[in-house]
């Protein structure tokens, strides 16, 4: 574990979430390589249909990709049929995805 990890967990509220999409069409993609970008991870996710929006925060101390990211889709059955790719490997690393809790008010 790095000494910066510690700091992301306090990050996590920063994160902004979409109140006029229906939460079961944004998926939680966690175990991302460092380096892979919004737009590789739209183009994993496009085959399922399409998607709205791709968000993987960075730290904001080290400007780091911080290893998860939200892929948005306009439709929640689309998100449904890719959760398929939940545990297969991705640019070496097995992804990790559930539908996106949202925020506590």
């Amino acid at each position: 574990m790095l000494a910066d990890d510690a700091d992301d967990i306090d990050d996590i509220d920063d994160i902004d979430e979409t109140d006029d999409i229906s939460p079961d069409a944004k998926l939680y993609v966690g175990n991302i390589d460092y380096s892979v970008t919004e737009s590789e991870l739209k183009d994993l996710f496009t085959k399922f249909g399409e998607v709205d929006m791709v968000n993987i925060p960075v730290h904001r101390h080290s400007g780091r990709t911080r290893g998860f990211g939200f892929v948005t889709f306009l439709r929640v059955d689309h998100a449904s049929k890719a959760l398929k790719l939940n545990g297969t490997e991705f640019r070496g690393r097995s992804l990790q995805i559930n539908y996106a809790k949202s925020k506590a008010s």
